[in-house]
């Protein structure tokens, strides 16, 4: 996997069947749709979908010719689909343009998805810790259809009287963490909210917006606010928001049954640490420039997500950087084996040691590598890749890592800061990167890739046995199997709509 690993597997992956790179990043016609054998298969739900796959990064509005043109669908096909989708909230129309735009239901989907994948599992381990201190519910949420919608959530060990679970929805106004949400909006965004949800509270709109006012104030003053008994009459809450660089907007709060939560220990003391965790959710999710600079992180947004141009970027090793912490290893033979079932079960056990031993340190461990694919030939040596919040602060993993046999063999700054620890029985290779590292990603879209692809997997495990005859180094094998490995990445690109 590293440009100069010793027993390097790249990382790959789908967990479904992918479109193949014909259709790539194209809608299906619907003639096409019609005649499909598939029984399973809704055609209405697939149009409906192309017209939301037709809106596109950078661009504006579209209008009902526009999208006609892009899905290949009738124009009066459009205009339906568009009236359902503009009714569910996935699109909004204009009509003062006659166009539309992605609308709230499409974006909190998104904000989910992504939610799941990164700001859930820097989140996560910092709200149990404040759960448990407070014997409190912890929630991470975002506005979806004027509520505030749960994305994670941690109890502590003593909670009663306030059970709470992802997916679980709020008020915005009462609730603490909807009144910090609120604060932190865009006045102009804000006040359309308000106006939408005025009609609910008929005659109790002024109470409701003095407790607002009043968290506002308290969130410009002290960083959070708080409802206490507002939204339940026994719950006592604190909240507040997290806004990360890319404009997003997050809701946190702790509740919990009033007599756990008197007011006083909300205000003194468990709303300024809540005031903590949110920073340091937030600082974990961004990348500093120094930090940028430093990992050689080009290709970056400003905002620390990769591009796709830095995930599509094949590495040379840098000539000048020698990275063996220890020194070259002796030449070996390359063994390729057919695929082991007990391969993701060795993983498992890994994992949770490693987990056991980094604790809130490991943001994400995953198995990457040939050995993370079922049915394809691999070196019996299971990649995983671990992701920190900064791999060049080596004090903050490395010694633990250490304790349970590993070994740190590899430093490369000039490669997204990569680190590379291994150990011995079972055989493993530790691919240490930072968060949302371009590299992290590039693996898990080649392990899904292959796991949906059998003739891509099937032809690399070709090339793979074809690579390992007679070499004894790594650098030669991967040399040899090279042309294979960027086909199918472009394969997966052109599928992904990268290319």
């Amino acid at each position: 996997m590293s440009k100069t690993d010793p027993n390097p597997a790249p990382a790959k992956g789908r967990r479904r069947k992918a479109m193949d790179a014909g259709s790539a990043g194209s809608s299906v016609a619907p003639d096409d749709l019609k005649d499909s054998s598939d029984r399973q298969f809704v055609v209405a739900l697939a149009r409906g979908l192309d017209i939301l796959k037709a809106f596109r990064p950078r661009e504006g509005p579209l209008g009902n010719r526009e999208l006609s043109e892009r899905t290949g669908m009738p124009a009066a096909t459009v205009s339906r689909l568009a009236y359902t989708l503009c009714r569910l909230g996935y699109l909004e129309f204009n009509p003062r343009q006659e166009n539309y735009e992605l609308g709230s239901s499409t974006l909190a989907l998104g904000q989910v998805a992504l939610a799941r994948r990164n700001i859930r599992k820097v989140a996560a381990p910092l709200m149990q810790e404040l759960a448990d201190r407070s014997n409190g519910n912890v929630g991470l949420g975002i506005l979806h259809k004027r509520m505030m919608l749960y994305i994670e959530t941690c109890e502590g060990s003593g909670l009663i009287g306030l059970r709470l679970f992802n997916g679980s929805r709020i008020p915005v106004i009462t609730s603490a963490m909807g009144r910090a949400y609120l604060a932190r909006m865009e006045e102009g965004e804000r006040e359309r909210l308000l106006e939408v949800l005025q009609p609910q509270f008929g005659a109790d709109w002024a109470t409701a917006m003095v407790g607002l006012q009043k968290a506002m104030r308290d969130m410009d003053r002290y960083g959070f606010c708080t409802s206490l008994g507002e939204w339940q009459s026994y719950i006592h809450g604190a909240g507040t928001a997290i806004r990360l660089s890319d404009g997003s907007l997050y809701g946190l709060n702790l509740g919990g049954a009033a007599y756990l939560l008197p007011e006083r220990e909300l205000q003194e003391v468990y709303g300024p640490q809540l005031v903590e965790v949110a920073e340091k959710i937030r600082k974990a999710m961004s990348v500093p420039d120094e930090a940028l600079i430093r990992g050689g992180a080009a290709g970056r947004r400003n905002d620390g997500m990769a591009t796709p141009e830095a995930i599509m970027k094949h590495y040379d090793a840098d000539p000048d950087e020698d990275p063996w912490v220890r020194g070259k290893p002796a030449p070996a033979p390359v063994e390729v084996v057919p695929y082991d079932p007990a391969w993701p079960l060795r993983f498992g056990e890994l994992e949770a040691r490693i987990r056991e031993a980094l604790g809130p340190a490991a943001l994400d461990v995953e198995h990457m590598g040939s050995t993370a694919v079922p049915g394809l030939a691999a070196k019996p040596v299971i990649d995983i890749d671990l992701t920190v919040a900064d791999p060049t602060r080596e004090g903050a993993y490395v010694p633990a890592l250490e304790a349970i046999g590993y070994v740190l063999v590899l430093r490369e700054p000039s490669w997204h800061q990569h680190r590379l620890l291994q150990r011995d029985a079972p055989g493993v290779n530790l691919h240490v990167f930072g968060p949302d590292c371009p590299e992290n990603i590039r693996h898990r879209m080649f392990r899904d890739w292959l796991r949906g692809q059998d003739e891509d997997r099937d032809r690399y495990a070709r090339a793979k046995q074809a690579a390992a005859g007679g070499v004894m180094e790594v650098m030669a094998y991967n040399k040899r199997k090279e042309a294979t490995v960027r086909e199918i990445y472009a394969r997966m690109f052109r599928a992904a709509g990268f290319l």
